[in-house]
This record gives structure tokens, sequence and C-alpha cells, in this order.
């Protein structure tokens, strides 16, 4: 999803080429639902992506990852969009007795190492929703994580609204009301994802009642109301990752307008293969060319600019 490209600036071949190679690879994930080509499996399987920030001793964000990260020297411990933040991705592993357990006690090991990797540069690491202390002249486009992908995104975001500043209009307690000309604003906005994988019959069940569970779950977990020093949604990762990120994505079969970061469009129906094909509507951020085919390349890339709660 996070995986990184090659340059930064496109040239319309490419963007016009990587339209095509996504229709191609949408084709053939469409053969692959036609003829249960994914593997099977009797279980489930779980795992754990957690994103995290690095603090000094004030409790200020500290724009330290690449040295951190060099430290740490661990391919499940990677980048994320701001030079403070990282992100911990634990090994997959059945959904049984004990999985819970296990988990835990690897996302720990982990995060213990993390932890003594910062303690020797005099930094914490500290996983939270928003850290409450982040201010406005931390989230610039400076203190990017020094990648193609982000910068390209950044970039291409504003490409496509013709250089129109971004409008953050956030009202709580408080009100929160500016303009900013890039997207740090989404590396405010950390968690932890659980990824379950299940087989295809069983996927638009799951999904579904994913989709079911969301609000339930955010009004019984919210713990990010502060931003920027003023108290405004309970969760307001919600507004901030939506307009950090917003974009004109298509119309959907009612005039609503479906932006890049949303909770989707309406339950599936038959299979997972409805997304894939619902992502074809959406223009490529990342047009970046692949040599690489027996994994839909193009696919997964656009796939992975899309956020869909």
């Amino acid at each position: 999803m996070g995986k990184e490209i090659g340059h930064q600036t496109f040239t319309a071949e490419e963007r016009a080429a990587f339209r095509a190679r996504l229709r191609d690879e949408t084709s053939a994930l469409k053969h692959w639902f036609d003829t249960r080509v994914f593997d099977y499996a009797e279980g489930y399987t779980i795992g754990l992506e957690l994103e995290a920030w690095l603090i000094d001793r004030n409790h200020l964000p500290s724009p330290q990852n690449a040295e951190f990260l060099a430290a740490v020297n661990d391919a499940d411990v990677v980048e994320e969009l701001s030079r403070f933040n990282f992100e911990i991705n634990t090994p997959p592993s059945a959904l049984g007795p004990g999985a819970f357990a296990g988990t835990q006690a690897a996302l720990e090991t982990v995060w213990a190492k993390c932890a003594r990797t910062a303690a020797a540069m005099d930094l914490r690491p500290v996983a939270i929703g928003i850290l409450p202390t982040v201010r406005d002249e931390m989230l610039q486009p400076e203190w990017m994580s020094d990648t193609n992908r982000y910068h390209a995104l950044s970039s291409e975001l504003f490409a496509r609204r013709r250089g129109e500043p971004l409008h953050i209009a956030i009202s709580g307690q408080d009100t929160l009301d500016y303009r900013c000309d890039h997207l740090m604003l989404e590396a405010a906005c950390t968690s932890l994802q659980v990824h379950l994988k299940v087989n295809q019959e069983d996927a638009p069940r799951f999904y579904n009642a994913a989709v079911l569970a969301a609000g339930p779950l955010v009004a019984a977990s919210a713990n990010s109301p502060f931003l920027y020093g003023k108290s405004l949604w309970q969760e307001t990762r919600i507004p901030a990752f939506e307009q950090a990120t917003a974009l004109h994505g298509f119309r959907d079969r009612h005039g609503r307008d479906v932006l890049r970061v949303t909770l989707g469009t309406g339950y599936v129906r038959h299979s997972l293969l409805e997304l894939f094909l619902e992502n074809l509507s959406y223009d490529a951020l990342l047009p970046a060319l692949s040599d690489e085919t027996a994994h839909l390349p193009h696919l997964r890339l656009q796939n992975g600019t899309i956020w869909r709660w």
C-alpha cells in the first residue's frame, strides 16, 4: 500500500500508459474472482499496523525518523508521511486460541526495541491518535519524509486542485478554520489498524459488517479531540484526514461527490471486485509505471491512494 516509487513527476504518456495498465490489471483481477484462484483457508489470519510518533523531552514531535529507522534496522518498522512518524507491522498469524496474546507479544517485542533505540537518541516513541502538542509549523512540507511517494502525492493533489489551498474547517467545542497548500495535516492522524484475511466467499459479509460496525466503534473509542490547542470533534482524525486530502473523486448514483477518503458508496453486493471497479472512477494520483506484472502493481498503487475507512 505504501510502496516507494522511482520519481516524483509524470509525463502525459506515463499517465495514459498507467490508465491502460490499470484497466488491464482490473480485468485480470476480475478473471481471478471469476475463476476463484485465491487461496482457501479453513480459518482467518490477522495482523496489526501501528502508526506512532517520535517525541522529545518536551513531548514535542521530533523529525528524526530517518536516523531512528536506520538504528532500529527492522523490516517491520518503516517510515510514514512525516519525519516524526513511523509504522510497526506485526507478522500475520492465524486467528485462533492465543492469537491476540501472540500478536500483543510480537508488538511489545518490536515496541521495546523501538523504545530502546529512541532512548539512545534522547527520544520516546508514543502511540496516540493525534499528538496534542503538534503545532502547525511542524506540519509543513519540510517535515515530510524524504520519499518520492509522499512528495509526489502532495504535488499531484494540488495539481488536481489547480493550486487551490485546502480549507480545513472543523467545529466542536472550539473552531479551527485555516487554509494550507500541502497534505501534511494527514500526518497528524495516526492509528492502529487491524488487518483480517478472509476467504473470497466470506469477504462481502465481512466488509459489510465492518461498514455497519464503524459508527459504533468510533463512538466507543473516540480519543482524539485536540488539534492545534483546540477542542474539536471527539474523533478529530476523521474530518482532519478527509479535509487534508480533499479532492473530487466521482459522482455516485445519487449525485453525491465521493472523495478519496470515504466510508464508501454503500455495501458490497457480490464481491470485493466491486471496490476495484470503483477505483477506476478515480484519477491516478501516482501514475508510476512498473515492469513487474505478476502481482498487479498498478492496481495496488491505485488502491493505495484511495482511503476507505
